[in-house]
């Protein structure tokens, strides 16, 4: 059983009467637990209460849902940056070796001419 909290809330306010229904959930699920639940109909009344949008919402799981759907979707655009980060990458590197070879290219070729310049006089 989970600890309880203590807690004096006004009735009469828009939060007191919500803290009032969520008790009021809360002792109902206490009823409910110390009873039969193992007929057809029962499992199929629960079956019912798990996929009912109203206590998904009061319970959270919506906002959690739509929150893990949110990062799922955060976490592709990540993979597909990262796999377009790394094909520049990879563009960049094989520009830097043909540059190299390029600057090998050139400074033999200016090695060639200063060897003709200098045989030349």
């Amino acid at each position: 059983m989970s600890k309880v909290s203590h807690t004096f809330t006004d009735c009469r306010t828009e939060v007191g009467i919500t803290v009032g229904l969520i008790d009021g959930v809360i002792a109902i699920a206490r009823v409910l637990a110390a009873r039969d639940l193992t007929s057809h109909d029962v499992q199929e009344a629960l079956k019912d209460l798990r996929c009912d949008e109203d206590i998904a919402v009061v319970l959270g799981e919506k906002l959690a849902a739509a929150s893990f759907k949110r990062l799922r979707a955060d976490l592709r655009l990540a993979k597909k940056e990262r796999r377009e980060a790394e094909s520049e990458n990879h563009r960049l590197r094989a520009d830097i070796s043909l540059s190299r070879d390029r600057r090998i290219e050139a400074e033999g070729e200016i090695w060639r001419l200063t060897e003709l310049l200098r045989a030349s006089m």
